[in-house]
């Protein structure tokens, strides 16, 4: 077993976040996190990792600590200020139980599902201050902007409207939304160029995850239906849902509580899951990388799977582009381990996002 952890440093105060993973089936043995206050300055060092190549900077505790940051399972920050988080091989279950009475056909049947190789994953919602120092430096326009299509909220007609003029990714049209918000209103293909350019600017492999790797770091080692502590009931202490704060905008049913958002809410905002990710609730839904089909699960392979292959002729779905996560728009079960979403490639919404794989 390997420990790890992540420590995010905000004044004199840290949070702390720490995993006790079994390394050959990746499932999470102990978790816990906690808060210091008043913390003195933590030292930086560098380490080497096992292929002989230096490891980034990294804050780690001092001696007197109770764990360590393994060298394989560093967490690294890139040029944007992105977060990533070392996310282990390993094997879980994919998709919902035939007794999970929200479960969909799409999301059975229950299957096993082995990711080979370790990967970083985002430990935040792609920012709308990241995508726009990624279309500040590269020229970049969305889709959305070259086509004329957005989806946003008029604040003197108090409803969502499309195709608003002055409504994009920039401006959706509710407040609060600045630079530490999720980027909204772009589409897939956008997401993939947003990837595209910061390989060739980094000279680092970036996309978008699989439904699987998505599924599997949300789970982070958990079978429940709502893996995390408190189930539905908690949803408001995890992420930025459609709760009782969304009375007067959204449709959908609403969980109990209040999370403190009618709209979008700054990454980082809520807590953690096992694996130190956030936002893997709510705030918005998150582009995968796959094709959606909903009779996938009935052939998928156990080994990284990747979505099925579609020919020309053969748009099963639209053809639409998968998504994870729940939204502060959609129903609270959404939250469900399992929950699919759809929505075509070309397609832009006020709830839709996206976070990024670093390949080690």
């Amino acid at each position: 077993a390997i420990v790890t952890g992540t420590i995010q440093i905000n004044g004199k105060d840290a949070n702390v976040n720490v995993r006790l993973i079994d390394v050959e089936t990746g499932k999470v043995l102990y978790a816990t996190s906690l808060m210091a206050r008043e913390v003195s300055t933590l030292p930086v060092r560098r380490t080497q990792r096992r292929d002989g190549a230096a490891a980034p900077d990294q804050t780690t505790p001092s001696t007197n600590s109770s764990f360590v940051i393994p060298e394989r399972a560093t967490d690294v920050t890139n040029t944007l200020g992105m977060s990533f988080v070392w996310i282990p091989a390993g094997e879980f279950l994919m998709g919902s139980p035939a007794d999970d009475p929200r479960a969909s056909a799409d999301e059975m049947p229950l299957h096993p599902v082995r990711i080979s190789r370790p990967f970083f994953l985002g430990q935040h919602e792609v920012t709308r201050g990241q995508f726009a120092q990624f279309v500040a430096r590269s020229g970049y326009q969305t889709e959305g902007e070259r086509n004329g299509l957005s989806w946003g909220w008029s604040e003197e007609k108090q409803n969502f409207g499309v195709n608003t003029p002055g409504i994009s990714w920039r401006d959706p049209g509710w407040r609060p939304y600045d630079d530490t918000h999720p980027v909204v209103n772009v589409t897939w293909s956008d997401a993939v160029a947003f990837c595209r350019w910061l390989s060739e600017t980094e000279g680092h492999g970036y996309r978008l995850p699989t439904e699987a790797e998505w599924e599997y770091a949300y789970r982070a080692g958990s079978e429940d239906v709502y893996p995390f502590e408190g189930g539905p009931a908690a949803l408001v202490k995890y992420g930025n849902v459609a709760d009782q704060d969304s009375n007067n905008v959204s449709e959908q049913d609403r969980a109990p509580g209040h999370d403190g958002y009618v709209f979008t809410a700054p990454v980082g905002t809520f807590r953690p899951n096992a694996w130190g990710l956030y936002d893997m609730v709510g705030n918005v839904w998150e582009y995968c990388s796959d094709w959606y089909d909903p009779d996938y699960y009935r052939r998928s392979p156990t080994d990284d799977p990747k979505g099925p292959v579609f020919g020309p002729d053969q748009p099963r779905f639209g053809p639409s582009r998968a998504q994870r996560n729940s939204s502060w728009y959609g129903h609270y079960w959404d939250a469900r381990s399992g929950n699919r979403n759809w929505d075509a490639h070309t397609a832009l919404h006020g709830a839709t996002g996206f976070r990024v794989v670093l390949e080690p």
